[in-house]
């Protein structure tokens, strides 16, 4: 049954009624009418990431709410973020991205090559032209490049100009965002916009709320963790990311609605001999590091707090993030039988 705003917005007061109650009353008639909208909000209006084993730990996304993706440098923060804007897009969603690390053409040649299937580092580090097939591999990076510049057929993706921002900044960005009907806001990563000093980040989180709120963006923030967090334990990069180790993490937890940490994981069946040889330089750190995997924890969740702590992994390989299927459980099986094998040789 639809309900008139006129049945939240009646109530009667009487003449003794002092000014104090009457406005209670009033802002409670508006906020339960603000309760009841949302109650009529289609399953549509939320957005879901694009990885079953991800949406369990944070469920749907409503619009006017901050979401948080945690990582340490290098751990494939934004390999998570730009897989996630090229799957939305598959999905006809409108992505924004304001990449505060990463230039506007930077990015827009990671997406041409994650639709290609090619591994961006092999493209922006020039690599690729040794191959025989560059100028086949040329050709299809222009026309991926051409087919976003006129924002149809999956590609709405607006990439926001500023290398660095201050509030003003974000404000603009965000009206842009809005302007654009865009199903989410990326931020990466927020500590760019925030600066070093913790009342700068604070109010800088705060406003971004403020500004999720008033243009009805679903806003995702990338931040890294505290260094000196990973300084006594060389190893605590390739674990779950902590809620006390994000940089700022206290302000940015209470302005989240949810948080997940990204990192590379440590595979499994690593002895204690092999942790110590990479601690001690003796050892390559790829040699304990579960192959072409990432891992995602839930760090928080205000709708369903039970969540949080739990994991998934996801295949990561040629740049892209991407559910992880029984092949490449199969595929790892093999690996690591063969991995044994070698080293019962050797």
């Amino acid at each position: 049954m639809d309900l008139p705003r006129a049945a939240f917005a009646s109530g009667t007061t009487s003449p003794d009624d002092d000014d104090t109650e009457a406005e209670a009353i009033e802002a409670a008639h508006e906020q339960a009418y603000g309760a009841y909208m949302d109650l009529k909000r289609p399953e549509s209006d939320y957005l879901h990431l694009p990885w079953p084993s991800v949406d369990t730990l944070i469920g749907g996304i409503q619009p006017g709410t901050v979401g948080l993706v945690v990582a340490g440098s290098g751990q494939g923060k934004t390999s998570f973020l730009m897989s996630m804007t090229h799957l939305l897009l598959n999905r006809e969603r409108c992505v924004y991205y304001l990449g505060l690390e990463t230039t506007p053409p930077v990015l827009r040649t990671q997406l041409a090559c994650l639709r290609l299937n090619l591994h961006p580092g092999d493209v922006l580090s020039g690599k690729l032209k040794g191959h025989p097939a560059w100028a086949d591999y040329r050709k299809a990076l222009i026309a991926e490049l051409e087919a976003q510049k006129y924002q149809r057929e999956g590609n709405r993706f607006l990439v926001g100009a500023q290398a660095h921002v201050d509030r003003a900044g974000l404000t603009l960005a965000a009206a842009d965002a809005a302007k654009a009907k865009a199903d989410v806001w990326i931020i990466d990563h927020v500590d760019h916009a925030a600066g070093s000093d913790y009342a700068e980040n604070l109010l800088t989180m705060r406003h971004i709320l403020s500004l999720s709120l008033q243009h009805g963006l679903r806003t995702i923030c990338a931040s890294q963790v505290n260094q000196a967090s990973m300084a006594m334990d060389r190893l605590a990069i390739y674990r779950p990311p902590t809620r006390t180790a994000i940089k700022g993490g206290g302000h940015k937890l209470e302005v989240a609605a949810w948080a997940l940490g990204v990192y590379r994981p440590i595979k499994k069946g690593v002895t204690r001999d092999e942790l110590a040889a990479v601690k001690l330089d003796q050892a390559d750190v790829s040699s304990i590091l579960a192959p072409n995997t990432a891992g995602v924890s839930c760090l928080k969740n205000r709708n369903f707090g039970g969540l949080e702590g739990q994991r998934c992994l996801l295949h990561h390989e040629r740049g892209l993030v991407r559910e992880k299927t029984s092949f490449d459980d199969a595929q790892d099986h093999l690996r690591h039988r063969r991995e044994e094998n070698d080293h019962g040789q050797g």
